[in-house]
């Protein structure tokens, strides 16, 4: 008998899943499968409701069968219930609750049971829960976003009686109203508006879409007047005019305006009733504007404000204060082209010269605008480098040359002196002519001296120019060289020599090898003898006078007019003193009386053809500015018209005059025919008369020429008496022609 292999069937541990899912049992290998729930498969999956054991047996091919079994058991199923969607507002946040579970898994990778999320849109949150018998459940909730609400009641306001209409913006909301002013009232205010009906604080709590917001306002009481104006203004960046132009605008919540006053910070004041007012200021600046308002409520109130006018302004700048050297000049230039200047000196022109000391300045004027300009100017003296006659030396001997002491300078010597840069130097030069040269700089003076240094043995001796001295005194001659040897030819051996009278000097000097000589000529001057200017005297208007104080050696004048010349001419009336010196004894001193007379005025009056003169010495009388040969008495019988004038001459006091022109018409009467013509007066200044005897049947034509036949005036006369005018015309003679049928007359015709 044959043993068959046992069959072993291990369907594993009990298990457990979760409802509704599902496990696979394997019976693992044989030839036929005979399970519990009548499956005949090797597997079988089975997704029991309820707790549930499956068995099977297996039978291999030897016939040999094995039994097990294996027991399902049911977990307790996991429901997630994340809620209903929901809706926030922008900015809030919500809490999202999976429940109890053993593990959780969100969709935006959270892993506790509840998350808070605050997102900026809609939004879909989901999780996975899983409890300890590894069933899991799943959920999702939708948390939709609305927008932030703005509740805004606007600034707070001034109440003035009334009401005032309160308005809380969002529409389609709810609403609650709250007010400390009747908050029993407000309470049942649930609109989108309500009238606030009194001061107070007034708030109100707005809710739409899950969202609530709220907003306050406080009205205050208001006052019965706030004053308040506008302004415009003109005038900035210029010199003027500037204009402010003000206009109240104030808030009335009670009573009237019975009065404006506008305080323009600048001492103007104007009250009255006048809304608008303009005022002009004189000059730029800041200004603060005050209004005061006052109502017939009663009531009162202030309001300022600052106002700044830039305005244009003028630079003058005439530089820095500066010294100038004398003798040089300096330009002050004003600047600002085209404008109006005064100067401290009186010119009037854009710029200056100035030479001379002082504090000089200038207004500059724009017709608006004007400023003001100063500069100090110091002239100092120019230095004058004098470094004394050349010299001459003896070889190897030397000499120091000195430029002048002069506080503040510098000092640059000549290469051939070292470029020495000190007061003095002393040289010793081996050519027989050195030049040296210095150049002295003080401020803006500039001075340079040269000396000429001569070395050879004859040595220069130097007694001066001749001289003079007055009679009685004397005169020290100096030979110079100390230390050497001299010989005067009045005897003298001394270095100086006294001397007393006039003559010639001469002295001979020995030192250290070198030789000189030198002589003066001594004159001796005698004190001057008294000045004698001559008698008082009269000299005619126009003339002069040379007054000579007389000729003295070496001998200095001075004027009572403050000349100093040995003659001065005078041309005026004045007593004129001179004073004589010559150093010599006392000055001498003289006077004279000059008396001017006054020319002669001749005047020329005519009787009939007769001109005369008035009286005077002498006559010379003159025709059309010709002397008439042997005219010269008083009066002259003239011959023809023309121009006349006489010269006059006062014989005492030499004086000549000349009269004025005298136009002579020669005295007649002139007929047309039997009408008798006259023109009066003639001459005359321009306007004259033509006179008719008698008027003819007809008119008379008139016609005046001027000397060369020049038609001036034409006309009919028909007048007794007829004006002719000639004040158009030059002065002078003029010829008048009458003409009736076949008459003609011409009359001549004087202006002057």
């Amino acid at each position: 008998m044959n043993i068959g292999a046992a069959v072993n069937v291990n369907l594993g541990n009990d298990t457990t899943i979760c409802a509704g899912n599902s496990v696979t049992i394997d019976a693992g290998p044989g030839a036929s499968y005979a399970w519990s729930n009548g499956a005949t498969s090797r597997t079988i999956t089975v997704s029991p409701s309820s707790t549930t054991t499956y068995s099977v047996t297996v039978t291999n091919a030897t016939g040999c069968t094995g039994t097990d079994a294996k027991t399902v058991n049911i977990g307790a199923a996991v429901n997630v219930n994340l809620g209903n969607d929901t809706t926030i507002c922008a900015g809030n946040s919500v809490t999202i609750d999976a429940g109890p579970g053993a593990s959780y898994a969100w969709s935006n990778g959270a892993t506790s049971r509840t998350i808070t999320v605050s997102p900026s849109s809609t939004t879909t949150y989901s999780v996975t829960v899983t409890n300890a018998t590894g069933c899991t459940g799943t959920d999702a909730k939708q948390v939709n976003v609305s927008p932030a609400l703005t509740v805004n009641l606007g600034p707070d306001k001034d109440y003035c009686g009334g009401y005032m209409l309160l308005d809380a913006g969002v529409t389609g909301a709810t609403y609650q109203w709250g007010s400390t002013y009747n908050p029993a009232a407000y309470i049942w205010e649930k609109n989108q508006q309500t009238a606030a009906t009194g001061p107070g604080t007034y708030w109100v709590t707005v809710t739409k879409n899950g969202c609530t917001a709220s907003d306050t306002i406080v009205l205050h009481p208001k006052k019965a007047v706030t004053a308040s104006f506008t302004y415009t203004k003109s005038g900035d960046g210029t010199c003027g005019p500037f204009e402010l132009s003000v206009t109240e605008n104030s808030d009335i919540c009670s009573g009237a305006i019975n009065n404006r006053e506008w305080n323009f910070g600048d001492g103007t004041i104007i009250s009255g009733v006048n809304q608008s007012v303009t005022h002009t200021y004189s000059a730029p600046g800041t200004y603060t504007v005050t209004l005061i308002v006052s109502t017939s409520a009663p009531a009162k109130d202030t309001i300022k404000q600052t106002i700044t006018f830039t305005g244009a302004t003028i630079s003058v700048n005439l530089g820095n204060d500066t010294t100038l050297c004398s003798g040089s000049s300096l330009v002050l230039d004003a600047g600002n082209p085209g404008l109006t200047y005064a100067w401290s000196t009186g010119e009037t022109s854009q710029t200056i010269s100035v030479n001379t000391s002082g504090t000089y300045s200038v207004e500059v004027n724009n017709g608006l605008c004007k400023a003001i300009g100063t500069i100090q100017v110091t002239v100092s003296d120019g230095l004058n480098i004098q470094l004394g006659n050349d010299t001459t030396i003896c070889p190897l001997n030397s000499v120091t040359l000195d430029a002048g002491n002069y506080p503040g300078a510098t000092y640059l010597w000549s290469s051939n002196a070292g470029n020495k840069t000190s007061q003095t130097v002393t040289v010793s030069p081996d050519d027989p002519i050195t030049i040296y040269t210095v150049t002295v700089t003080r401020g803006t003076c500039t001075g340079t001296g040269t000396k000429t240094v001569y070395v050879s043995s004859a040595l220069p001796v130097n007694l001066g120019n001749d001289t003079a001295i007055c009679a009685g005194s004397n005169i020290t001659l100096d030979a110079g060289h100390p230390g050497a040897t001299y010989l005067w030819n009045n005897g003298t051996a001394f270095q100086t020599n006294t001397v007393y009278e006039a003559g010639t000097y001469k002295v001979t000097v020995n030192y250290m090898g070198c030789s000189g000589e030198d002589s003066i000529n001594l004159a001796l001057i005698a004190a001057p003898v008294p000045v004698d200017l001559g008698d008082d005297i009269n000299i005619c208007f126009g003339n002069s006078l040379v007054l000579d104080a007389g000729e003295y050696a070496d001998a200095t004048y001075s004027w009572s007019t403050g000349e100093t010349t040995r003659t001065i001419t005078v041309s005026s009336s004045n007593t004129y003193s001179v004073t004589v010196a010559n150093g010599c004894g006392s000055p001498v001193t003289d006077a004279i009386n000059v008396t001017m007379g006054n020319l002669p005025s001749p005047v020329i009056t005519q009787s009939g053809l007769e001109l005369i003169c008035t009286q005077a010495d002498t006559y010379q009388w003159y025709k059309d500015g010709i002397l008439i040969p042997g005219a010269t008495n008083q009066r002259y019988k003239a011959k023809g018209y023309g121009v006349y004038s006489v010269v006059v001459t006062n014989t005492a006091l030499a004086c000549s005059g000349k009269s004025a022109d005298y136009w002579f018409v020669p005295a007649g009467e002139f007929y047309l025919g039997d009408i008798r013509l006259k023109i009066t007066p003639n001459p005359s200044a321009g306007q004259t008369k033509l006179v008719v005897s008698k008027l003819p049947p007809k008119p008379i034509k008139m016609t005046v020429y001027d000397r060369i036949g020049r038609r001036l005036i034409t006309r009919e006369i028909s007048n007794a008496v007829n004006d002719i005018n000639m004040t158009g015309y030059a002065k002078g003679l003029y010829f008048v022609e009458c003409v009736l049928d076949n008459n003609r007359v011409i009359l001549p015709l004087v202006t002057q």
